[in-house]
């Protein structure tokens, strides 16, 4: 994936995801987004994810799949996702 699509996808997946998580951790993850540590970011909006077990649908789960898989990091640490419809 180009990186201007990698952007976006970080975005709008923390977006998406915003409301559901921690606020100290939401404010991490777009300070390293902020920086432009984009893999940061995501480590830390998945391990957020994972740790909180926060809610997420189908496309949330496979925009975070896309995301690990693009930094070339494991996609099975998703398979612990809490799937809500």
């Amino acid at each position: 994936m180009e990186l201007d699509e990698f952007i976006e996808l970080v975005d709008t997946t923390t977006e998406r995801l915003r409301p559901r998580l921690d606020p100290l951790q939401a404010e991490i993850v777009a300070q390293h987004s902020s920086a432009g540590a984009w893999d940061e970011a995501v480590d830390v909006l998945v391990a957020t994810v994972l740790r909180h077990r926060v809610p997420v649908t189908p496309a949330e789960r496979d925009d975070l799949r896309r995301l690990l898989a693009d930094l070339g990091l494991p996609v099975a640490r998703l398979d612990g996702l809490h799937i809500h419809p």
